[in-house]
């Protein structure tokens, strides 16, 4: 390939934007406003591989820091599906490729079919299938955030994933959805699905490249320690390690290796002096970790099996580069509960996350100047200091994450009688379901 041109209808230069290719091939660069959007010309001296080319426009387009980093790809006759793999491609320079997909086959396109704006408290809306063509538009999506199932006899497999990927249940017929009063029902069966679509039938899937997590629990409380740990051991995802920051004294040798040993994930042992203010801490703590993504475990809270895939899969389709989960979910010890209160809308752009549940690349923790020197409220000052960057915070589904509150011991001062009010549906005790790893004991 000696020439690529990429033109876009809308674009503005992202957080992170350097605006240059970096690569020894291109010869010639050709950038100019078109509207709202731009129009990129590149020229390679002497020919490149598709998968080069795609390459330097990524790197002129998007921030500098990609989610992942993918070696050199050779793509084959894609078509239009080249631009689902231009989202996350990385090629390195000067590398051959060695990985080559031919026909690109994947069916979802994650910039379009995704559940953005799809609220945790939809009323359940079934339809019958409407007329689409080949595949999903970014219109057809937007019209479709509001619908819970669609029934139809047959689907194309392409069509199907591409509705699942958006959160849409597709049944041949109502007997085979869940019964309109089953709340937490829908909730599971269309997070399952669209889990499923995303996973599989994305570019991500077929590079099988899916970023390394570092799971990073700082505690000073021996009596959690062993509820944390179990709560990391149900996690599902392939590649994660966990790092344990024991802050202070309080814990002894023998209850972190008692509390480790068997541990089916890798766990680091890290100790941090009492001394050392929380948010510090917090940050030695993510100094001593290896994932290019960092997700954040508080020690009392519960955690479900597919807790950290929700978290990068919302990174994927939202670009966000903080994504975390909506706080629907919370255990009020206090007054022996466990209520649903969607107050804060899940699947969308905002300002607030659960802060147990923050996610994001090292290199953008990096790029801020990592965790704020505080003593108290560091979700918070983190939040603010990646909005202030001109970064973008994503709040995904809260399912599979329940908050737990003890009535004491929180650094946000906010009373448990706060989250019994606009409570859209209550369980005595804590709320028992596989979803949240809390089925069992």
């Amino acid at each position: 390939m000696r020439e690529l041109e990429v033109r876009l209808g809308t674009w503005k230069s992202p957080k992170g934007w350097s605006g240059t290719p970096e690569l020894a091939e291109v010869a010639a660069l050709e950038f100019k406003p078109k509207g709202d959007g731009v129009r990129l010309r590149l020229a390679f001296a002497p020919d490149v591989d598709a998968s080069v080319a795609l390459g330097a426009a990524v790197r002129v387009l998007r921030p500098s820091l990609p989610l992942n980093h993918f070696a050199s790809v050779a793509v084959g006759h894609g078509g239009s599906r080249l631009a689902a793999l231009a989202a996350c491609v990385n090629a390195a320079p000067g590398r051959d490729a060695d990985l080559v997909l031919e026909g690109a086959d994947w069916d979802v396109d994650p910039t379009i079919h995704r559940p953005v704006g799809r609220r945790s408290d939809l009323v359940p809306k079934v339809i019958t299938m409407p007329a689409f063509d080949s595949e999903l538009t970014a219109v057809d999506v937007a019209g479709l955030r509001t619908t819970t199932g669609v029934i139809t006899p047959s689907v194309d497999c392409r069509l199907r994933h591409q509705l699942e990927a958006c959160g849409v249940l597709v049944a041949a017929s109502r007997e085979g959805l869940p019964k309109d009063d089953d709340q937490i029902g829908w909730q599971v069966a269309s997070l399952a699905a669209r889990r499923h679509a995303l996973r599989s039938q994305t570019p991500a899937a077929r590079l099988n490249d899916w970023p390394s997590v570092s799971a990073v629990l700082l505690t000073h409380r021996g009596d959690f320690l062993d509820h944390a740990l179990r709560q990391l051991a149900g996690i599902r995802y392939p590649r994660i390690e966990i790092v344990l920051a024991i802050h202070g004294n309080a814990v002894s040798d023998e209850q972190v290796q008692s509390a480790v040993a068997q541990h089916p994930h890798s766990v680091r042992v890290i100790r941090i002096d009492s001394d050392v203010i929380f948010g510090t801490a917090m940050q030695m703590a993510c100094d001593a970790s290896d994932g290019q993504l960092i997700t954040k475990i508080d020690d009392d809270d519960f955690y479900g099996p597919e807790h950290v895939w929700d978290l990068v899969l919302a990174r994927m389709y939202s670009g966000a580069q903080v994504t975390g989960k909506s706080l629907d979910w919370i255990r009020v010890e206090s007054a022996d509960l466990t209520v649903f209160r969607p107050t804060y809308a899940a699947e969308k752009y905002a300002d607030f996350v659960a802060g147990g549940t923050m996610l994001m690349s090292r290199a953008d923790l990096a790029d801020i100047g990592g965790w704020l020197p505080v003593a108290k409220h560091i979700d918070r000052a983190l939040l603010d200091a990646f909005l202030a960057d001109g970064a973008l915070v994503y709040r995904t589904t809260g399912l599979g994450y329940v908050y737990v509150r003890h009535g004491s011991g929180h650094t946000a001062q906010v009373s448990d009688e706060h989250f019994l009010t606009k409570n859209a549906a209550r369980w005595s005790g804590l709320i028992r379901h596989e979803e949240f790893g809390t089925a069992h004991g």
